[in-house]
C-alpha cells in the first residue's frame, strides 16, 4: 500500500497542476462541511507540492477551526509564509489560533508586529480586553471590526455580551439581535436573549 502511494504522488508530481486540483476539491468540500475531505485534500496537495503556499494555508484553517489543533494549524499556516503566502491575514490567522491555544497576550503581540489591522485582527484585541476584564475598551475594537465585516454573528454576540458587562443593556439586546437578523436561529444569541427574556418570538 506504501508503495503504491509512492507511486501515485510519483506521477502527480509529474504534473504539479494536480496539486492545485487537490486545493480546489478541499475548498470545496470545506465550503460544503465535509472538513474530513478537506484535510485529506489539503494534506495531499502538499505532498504533491510540499512547496505550495496555499494548501499549507488552507490545512491551517481545517486543522484550527474544524480539529481544535492549534498548534499543527500555526505550523501549518507559518508554512505557507515559508513558502511565500502573500496575504497578510495570514498573521490574524495564526494570532487566532494561539488564542484558541491559550496564548492571547502571544496573539496580540503578533498582531501589533505584523500590523493587523483587518476585521479578525480587531475581535481577537476585544475578545482578549474582554478576557481581561476591560470590556469598555473591547467594546471599541468589536465596533471597528464590524465595520469591515458588518455579517459576523459571533462578533456581534461578544459585542452583546461586552455592552451587558458594562450595564448598558439595551445596546446588548440590540447587538444580540443584530446577530440574529445576520445569521437567523442563532443559537448563542438567542439564549442571550432569552436569558433577559426578550427570547425571539420564534423560540419556544
Amino acid at each position: 500500500m506504501a508503495g503504491q502511494r509512492e507511486q501515485a504522488l510519483a506521477r502527480y508530481r509529474a504534473a504539479p497542476t494536480i496539486a492545485y486540483e487537490r486545493v480546489r476539491r478541499a475548498q470545496t468540500a470545506d465550503a460544503a462541511g465535509d472538513w474530513a475531505k478537506a484535510y485529506d485534500e489539503y494534506r495531499w496537495a502538499i505532498e504533491i507540492a510540499p512547496a505550495l503556499p496555499d494548501g499549507y494555508y488552507g490545512l491551517g484553517q481545517v486543522l484550527s477551526y474544524h480539529r481544535d489543533e492549534q498548534e499543527g494549524a500555526i505550523a501549518a499556516y507559518e508554512q505557507a509564509v515559508k513558502f511565500g503566502y502573500s496575504d497578510g491575514f495570514v498573521w490574524s490567522r495564526i494570532a487566532h489560533a494561539n488564542v484558541m491555544a491559550g496564548r492571547p497576550t502571544m496573539a496580540v503581540q503578533i498582531l501589533d508586529a505584523h500590523a493587523r489591522h483587518d476585521s479578525l485582527a480587531e475581535a481577537i484585541r476585544g475578545q482578549v480586553l474582554q478576557a481581561e476584564g476591560q470590556p469598555a475598551q473591547a467594546i471599541g475594537y468589536y465596533l471597528l471590526s464590524l465595520q469591515q465585516s458588518p455579517n459576523d454573528p459571533y462578533v456581534y454576540l461578544a459585542l452583546g455580551r461586552a455592552y451587558q458587562a458594562t450595564g448598558q443593556i439595551a445596546q446588548a439586546v440590540a447587538a444580540w439581535q443584530r446577530a440574529l437578523a445576520v445569521s437567523p436561529g442563532f443559537a448563542p444569541a438567542v439564549a442571550e436573549l432569552c436569558q433577559l427574556q426578550h427570547c425571539p418570538a420564534s423560540s419556544p
